[in-house]
């Protein structure tokens, strides 16, 4: 987040940067909400100035050219605090030093800032102020400096706020859910349906209070079932088969295996509908059932015996064909380099072990397999060599150790406690009328919280390194024993978050903000490591070693972010297609593909390097 102004003197011009945000997507679109916002914000930051120089101020604000915005998401569940949301954002570019000191953050309200939990509030302030930013809250008239000690009727108001924006968000989300309740009573009565959201083999009467089905899609449905009871078919073949004959899936896109396997485990197709709601515990949302599973709710498409059919041939076909000797030591994170799938383990009895594209075994327009499929004993080779090179001890830090275990167990006994108290103190505030004692138990209230945020960071620094992995599981290993090889394949995904795989390389991106690595499968390039060039394991060695420093001219390394940027470009000027919003590799991939395929194009298979020949990407001096 850069802005064009440059601040030249802190003492004549600081940035006002104005923040705003509505936690409906409807108030976004009519942009009501977002523009009375900036424009009250303007008009605060004016008579701010006008403030100032009545009072001999020696500095102004000036309104940053960029406005931050958070459009249809919720300060309640803390999303606009998320990286890719705008306050978010501003949070990280004031961490890198993007944001100039002393800087103002002008926001309406509190609750336009947060109506997470009081300390999480608090946090988020305190965040601010440690980046030396200051904040504006237009309905207090009131600017929080980094730099100043607050007064008590300052810090007074914003205790009260924290805690009044918590409840209230609390409150309303309490009266939604009950609302919901009401009209999932009145489905039960016969009247009218919660939502037109459906299987979509079906859709909402007029009338809105049942569900018919489309006909063209529940025969094809029924076939698919048959297809599984009466030729005794497995989900690749159903969908060759359903590809083969130009039949689109419901989406209008190809079949492939997972959807085709998906549908004949789905409830709905007996009628059954199962109740879900919002769960927020683990901090991201996730849907867990509400209640028991209704029958009837949607029409009936495959009878009782035929869906028991079903399941049982899956029990018949997991006992005898369902491996579990991890021949493939990646399984999960290889990826397919023509359309971004995954690539799956296979080999013959003879043969050597293999690599093919999914979607290319589904017939899913991907041309992975049409020269023949990848070989995967040189993938294992190449990937546990570069691998060893890594000092896990460095990039996790140290082990737990067993005082560790009492101390965590001793945190949560007093975070614990402490919520407790927290909640007596809140029920005081609502019954209080008496200012002074408002003022005393609302003080007790955010000191208490305060604690509570303290004992969760010392919480979570245990926890990582209680979880972090050590150099012992990898150490030793047999990698002709089943029980090793899943040992290594579970610890690799703890930290790779997938591998691209061409005929001539394969790329590697971990999780986290380690990035990106290319490793190459040929041997023509180590004669230039023998002159000093680095690249492949040399890179992962200087990533995860920070000691180690490399001359960058002697690195052969493909900026991958450019070439998925250039990818995008070229294939969206080419298909029209809207650029995606993730700039990675392998979303890249996927994006072309589909661009391609969409415009009636058939994806060729093109390799890394041939890319980046065209492109310009690769150094030309090495």
């Amino acid at each position: 987040m850069k802005n064009e102004s440059k601040i030249t003197n802190q003492n004549t011009a600081r940035l006002a940067y104005i923040y705003s945000r509505v936690s409906k997507s409807i108030q976004a679109q009519n942009g009501q909400g977002i523009s009375r916002q900036i424009e009250r914000g303007k008009k605060f930051v004016e008579d701010l100035n006008a403030r100032a120089g009545n009072s001999g101020q020696k500095y102004t604000y000036e309104v940053a050219n960029e406005m931050i915005v958070d459009e249809g998401l919720s300060a309640y569940l803390g999303r606009n605090t998320d990286e890719n949301a705008g306050l978010g954002a501003f949070l990280q570019a004031a961490k890198e030093g993007e944001i100039p000191p002393h800087s103002l953050l002008v926001v309406e309200a509190v609750d336009r800032i947060s109506r997470l939990d009081p300390n999480q509030s608090r946090m988020i302030f305190l965040e601010l102020a440690k980046h030396k930013i200051d904040v504006a809250i237009q309905r207090f008239n009131l600017v929080v400096y980094h730099d100043r000690k607050a007064d008590l009727g300052s810090d007074l108001l914003l205790t009260v706020g924290f805690h009044l924006a918590y409840m209230e968000s609390q409150q309303k989300s309490e009266r939604i859910r009950a609302t919901f309740d009401k009209k999932r009573e009145k489905e039960r009565a016969g009247g009218a349906r919660r939502t037109s959201i459906c299987p979509p083999w079906m859709k909402l009467s007029t009338c809105k209070t049942r569900f018919e089905l489309i006909p063209a899609r529940a025969e094809l449905l029924k076939r698919i079932f048959k297809m599984r009871i009466n030729e005794k078919r497995g989900s690749t073949s159903v969908a060759k088969q359903l590809n083969r004959e130009g039949l689109l899936n419901f989406n209008g896109r190809p079949w492939s295996s997972k959807l085709v396997e998906k549908y004949w485990k789905m409830q709905q197709c007996l009628g059954v509908f199962q109740p879900q709601t919002d769960d927020y515990s683990t901090g991201k949302r996730r849907k867990i059932p509400l209640g028991n599973p209704i029958a009837d709710y949607y029409p009936c498409v495959i009878s009782k015996s035929e869906f028991s059919q079903v399941q049982a041939s899956f029990a018949m076909y997991e006992k005898g064909a369902k491996s579990h000797n991890c021949k493939n030591l990646f399984a999960g994170i290889l990826k397919c380099s023509v359309c971004g799938g995954t690539l799956s383990f296979a080999q013959s009895n003879r043969g050597q072990p293999k690599l093919r594209c999914r979607n290319y075994l589904d017939e899913r327009g991907c041309t992975q397999g049409q020269k023949g499929s990848l070989n995967y004993r040189p993938v294992e080779l190449l990937l546990i060599d570069s691998f060893e090179c890594i000092d896990y001890t460095k990039l996790y830090g140290s082990r737990s150790t067993n005082s560790d275990a009492k101390t965590l167990a001793g945190i949560e006994f007093e975070i614990n406690e402490r919520t407790k108290k927290i909640g007596e103190l809140r029920k005081q505030l609502k019954k209080m009328n008496n200012t002074d004692a408002i003022a005393m138990i609302a003080t007790g209230l955010d000191s208490t919280c305060i604690e509570v945020e303290s004992l969760k960071q010392q919480q979570a620094i245990l926890l990582k390194a209680q979880s972090t992995p050590d150099m012992s599981q990898v150490t030793g290993l047999d990698f002709s024993k089943e029980v090793d090889r899943r040992k290594y394949n579970s610890f690799i995904s703890s930290f790779v978050e997938y591998v691209v795989v061409s005929e001539n390389d394969c790329i590697v991106t971990f999780k986290g903000n380690l990035g990106s690595v290319q490793l190459y499968l040929d041997d023509r390039l180590e004669r230039l490591r023998e002159r000093g060039y680095k690249f492949g394991k040399d890179i992962i060695e200087s990533k995860f070693q920070k000691h180690q420093e490399h001359d960058m001219k002697k690195v052969i390394q493909v900026d991958l972010k450019e070439l998925a940027d250039k990818t995008n470009q070229l294939f969206s000027q080419l298909t029209r297609a809207a650029i995606p919003t993730d700039s990675d590799y392998l979303s890249s991939v996927k994006f072309s593909f589909n661009a391609q395929l969409n415009a009636g194009l058939c994806p060729s298979k093109k390799n890394i390097t041939s890319i980046m020949l065209r492109n310009g990407l690769l150094d030309k001096s090495a």
